[in-house]
């Protein structure tokens, strides 16, 4: 008599790449310049700043009228991954709250390895990316694979290749940072946190 085996698949992470509409893709030299103008004016913080190094930091963009379609882009992006149901109870609505911000990368800056605490999803929408300006890496957040290389792929860095109109989503609690800009140019994204909370 043959053996039978049952696998079952446990403490999947997902993660989440949806593609900006087209319409916004048209905005993103826009929005290039008018955050360079924001720099240029002396708004946001130059230098290190919490993960980043070597670059500059706008916060609280999603309340900022001129930010208005690029929070739209996200929060159509989030309807989009509560519509997956094996993550998502689709029986559920949520009320979500959103916090972004703009990271702009000068070469040689990158971002540490950190996560973002108790928030529900954590992301990235990318608004420039020149080749070589660094990827995005997501650490196995399980501690212990480490140390044990059964599994495949256990604790390796799963490599994101940024895109510009791209927006990763992933839970606020995975490890995560940019790799080093070797470009000659800035890289522009506009990072956030979304917690949702069950109606």
């Amino acid at each position: 008599m043959e053996s039978s085996v049952e696998v079952s698949e446990l403490f999947i992470t997902p993660l989440w790449r949806v593609n900006c509409r087209d319409e916004f893709k048209k905005s993103l030299s826009s929005y290039v310049q008018l955050i360079n103008k924001l720099r240029k004016d002396g708004e946001g913080d130059e230098g290190d700043n919490r993960s980043s190094r070597n670059g500059w930091r706008l916060d609280d963009v999603n309340l900022k009228d001129d930010f208005k379609s690029v929070t739209d882009e996200i929060i159509y992006g989030l309807s989009s991954i509560l519509a997956d149901e094996k993550v998502f109870n689709s029986s559920k609505t949520y009320d979500y709250r959103i916090e972004s911000w703009i990271n702009l990368t000068n070469k040689g800056g990158f971002n540490a390895v950190h996560n973002h605490g108790l928030w529900s999803i954590s992301g990235v929408l990318y608004i420039k990316c020149p080749k070589d300006s660094g990827r995005l890496l997501i650490r196995d957040p399980r501690p212990a694979v480490y140390y044990h290389k059964l599994l495949q792929q256990a604790g390796e860095e799963i490599v994101i290749e940024p895109k510009e109109g791209l927006i990763v989503f992933f839970p606020g609690f995975l490890e995560h940072s940019v790799e080093l800009n070797k470009s000659r140019q800035d890289r522009i994204s506009i990072a956030f946190n979304i917690s949702l909370t069950p109606k």
